[in-house]
């Protein structure tokens, strides 16, 4: 009987002997990196925060610094403010982030250059997004920036992957670079929040459709250039002048139709050698400096004021050749396109509230970002649904004005 009482012990210790060592060798390396955060790296690589509170910004080194190609996963419990500056950077080989609600901060460079994360969540309540905070995830195909995103920092989703991209309604503007270099780009959808767009905000993209809403003001110097897919452009009324070089080197860009609104041109279609026809309105009284540099296709000029309203233009006489011996046709009647036109025959009608209706159940399919997808998704919230049938369907009898 002692013997076998003796055994059992004995396996029992044996058990907690080795169930002891075993979390021991889970555990790789492990530390602080907030004033009430710790951290722990596990042997599969993951790497979990735990604590309350920001994470400290990272200058020159993390406490993780010297396992930075063995992470594979990090998780971030709840009860973490903050993600700190370079915390994740330059890690090659992480796929996975799990992020809380907790979560209102992703500061500058915290996931630069992580190549082979593929996707990520961002939590609800994310209030600002640093400078390079995710430049260099060239694996990240898919970004749902939440509404509660107050603050974009520039260049923070620059050289991704991101293909979709819908910006949240709490951004006053879009930041300077903060989208720039990304060439799987295909669609955008700018909410009606937006008043300015920064400085180089979308350029080297490959966006084929613009359309900004009518709360957008100001258009910042290069901001699409060399987008060189881009083929469609539907500027609002409120926009008056394009800065230098914004839509430089878009050459894919064949028929331009600016809004009554514009009264200056400086340097914008630089390069744009596809252009072929440009629709002028009359309020234009400026044309800045190689505004049509290198446009040797265009031919046609459509202004919509007379032969004298054209002499009183001033024209820049560096750069503009191509204006000069294109065609111009004065006193032109045209009509910019119309926002809510999804069948394309010039006005608005109930077809165009059906073809919105059965994208909203599935049975049109429209790319996100199309000129279709765009004129279908009058609330401007990056989906086509029944209320924006609705709308249509209102503004086609008379009930309703819709604007971009």
């Amino acid at each position: 009987m002692k013997k076998r009482s003796l055994a059992v012990l004995l396996s029992l210790c044996l058990l907690f002997i080795g169930a002891t060592g075993s979390f021991a060798a889970e555990t790789a390396a492990q530390g602080s990196c907030g004033a009430s955060l710790t951290w722990a790296l596990s042997a599969d690589g993951t790497l979990t925060v735990r604590g309350t509170g920001e994470m400290d910004a990272f200058v020159d080194s993390c406490p993780w610094e010297a396992y930075r190609e063995n992470i594979l996963r990090a998780v971030i419990d709840e009860g973490v403010t903050s993600i700190g500056d370079k915390a994740f950077s330059n890690c090659a080989n992480l796929k996975d982030v799990s992020i809380p609600a907790s979560v209102e901060s992703i500061h500058t460079r915290a996931f630069v250059n992580c190549a082979s994360l593929e996707a990520i969540e961002l939590p609800p309540a994310l209030k600002e997004i640093y400078s390079f905070a995710f430049s260099g995830c060239t694996g990240l195909t898919e970004m749902i920036v939440p509404d509660s995103v107050e603050f974009i920092g520039m260049f923070a989703f620059g050289d991704t992957g991101i293909r979709n991209l819908v910006l949240p309604k709490g951004i006053p503007q879009v930041p300077d670079s903060a989208f720039r270099n990304i060439e799987t780009l295909e669609n955008i959808v700018i909410p009606a929040e937006v008043a300015a767009i920064g400085f180089e905000a979308f350029m080297y993209t490959g966006i084929e459709t613009l359309v900004l809403p009518s709360t957008v003001t100001t258009l910042g110097a290069w901001s699409f250039a060399y987008c060189k897919r881009l083929q469609n452009i539907l500027l609002p009324n409120s926009v008056t002048e394009l800065p230098m070089l914004c839509f430089a080197g878009c050459t894919a860009l064949k028929e331009v139709v600016l809004p009554d609104s514009i009264t200056a041109i400086d340097g914008a279609f630089y390069g744009c050698s596809a252009l072929e026809s440009i629709s002028l309105p009359a309020s234009v009284t400026a044309i800045g400096k190689q505004a049509f540099f290198h446009c040797d296709g265009l031919k046609d000029v459509y202004f919509a004021g007379s032969a004298e309203d054209w002499a009183r233009i001033t024209v820049d006489e560096e750069g503009n050749e191509a204006l000069k011996a294109a065609d111009i046709h004065f006193n032109a009647v045209y009509q910019a396109p119309l926002f809510g036109d999804v069948s394309g025959d010039g006005e608005l009608s109930a077809a165009d509230a059906r073809l919105a209706l059965r994208a909203a159940v599935g049975l049109e399919s429209y790319a996100l970002g199309s000129l279709q997808f765009t004129n279908c998704d009058v609330t401007r919230n990056g989906q086509v649904n029944a209320e924006d049938a609705r709308l249509l369907l209102r503004a086609a009898v008379g009930l309703e004005k819709i604007v971009l």
